[in-house]
């Protein structure tokens, strides 16, 4: 999936942009995140070239782009907007 079609998309589904200021994810990313339950967060992560989601339990939202994660519980490569669908689905929560 185009990186900016992806960033639309998530734009319209209410995540939220964080700065990647963390070492842990290559230069250049932007992170989209929202929040599950508690402290745990759906993360999108958006290189130039490609993008991964994941779930991931942070002690604090400040944390996300700062700090590695305390867990990730899920991590998979989005290609389309069919992998985005799916997480919706496998979450059985709406993204939007």
């Amino acid at each position: 999936m185009k990186t900016q079609k992806l960033i639309k998309l998530l734009q319209s589904r209410n995540f939220s942009e964080i700065k990647n200021n963390w070492s842990g994810f290559e230069g250049g990313s932007v992170i989209f995140s929202k929040p599950i339950e508690g402290n745990i967060y759906l993360l999108f992560i958006i290189w130039e070239d490609h993008s991964k989601a994941l779930i991931a339990k942070f002690y604090d939202q400040r944390f996300i782009g700062r700090k590695e994660p305390a867990e990730v519980m899920f991590s998979m490569s989005v290609k389309d907007k069919k992998d985005v669908d799916y997480l919706e689905k496998f979450l059985q929560v709406p993204i939007g």
